[in-house]
């Protein structure tokens, strides 16, 4: 299954994001996260425009959730 494929894509990133560390300024170990919107559409019947502003809404829900989180939507 085509989202399933993409969680699992999803959680990997997620996971090497998680894992790497810098060092601020200051010297302070500092790391980040990611949030993501992904909107599936069928790609023969696609309206990119409309695409994007769908991934864009995912995103913002996805955000609004929590921080390192991610939201997955079919378009039909």
């Amino acid at each position: 299954d085509s989202v399933e494929q993409i969680k699992e894509e999803l959680d990997a990133v997620q996971e090497d994001i998680r894992a790497v560390e810098f060092l601020n300024d200051d010297g302070v170990k500092v790391s980040g996260t990611l949030s993501y919107g992904v909107a599936v559409f069928d790609f023969d019947e696609v309206d990119f425009k409309m695409m994007f502003k769908q991934a864009d809404q995912l995103l913002y829900e996805a955000k609004n959730a929590g921080r390192d989180r991610y939201v997955i939507k079919v378009i039909e």
